[in-house]
């Protein structure tokens, strides 16, 4: 029941903001979310592995209605395997991907996704970082 609300209030910058700066929330969000954009989340990768530790990258956004989102998911976590490449970071950080953020649910889905995640894993499997099929539905 909670599912379809907290899906719109995702989609909304504002309510973003809001919850992200609320002091009841922002520990939560700045233990869990590494930051919004590439360059947050490599410092954050950097750190971590600079203490010895490993980290599971997941970009958020998995509510995704169109194929043009569903290539922006792609080019995203490109630019993140890119990253880590360029870094020396790929057997450090590993990959969480939804089929559902690559199109899976648009019409011909299966296609859509299959299409958008492949050069992904084979980016990913190219620097040694593993990626794992998240399924939330």
């Amino acid at each position: 029941m909670l599912g379809p609300v907290i899906l719109a209030a995702s989609r909304s910058d504002r309510m973003r903001r809001f919850i992200s700066a609320a002091p009841g929330t922002k520990q939560v969000v700045d233990r869990f979310i590494a930051g919004e954009t590439v360059d947050q989340v490599v410092r954050v990768i950097e750190d971590a592995a600079d203490k010895g530790l490993e980290v599971t990258l997941d970009v958020v956004g998995e509510d995704i209605t169109t194929p043009e989102q569903a290539a922006a998911a792609r080019d995203a976590y490109l630019e993140l395997v890119d990253r880590l490449k360029d870094l020396g970071l790929g057997t450090r950080a590993e990959m969480s991907v939804k089929l559902s953020m690559f199109g899976q649910s648009l019409d011909g889905g299966h296609e859509l996704a299959l299409a958008n995640v492949r050069p992904v894993v084979e980016a990913a499997a190219a620097i040694g970082t593993t990626v794992t099929l998240d399924a939330e539905d």
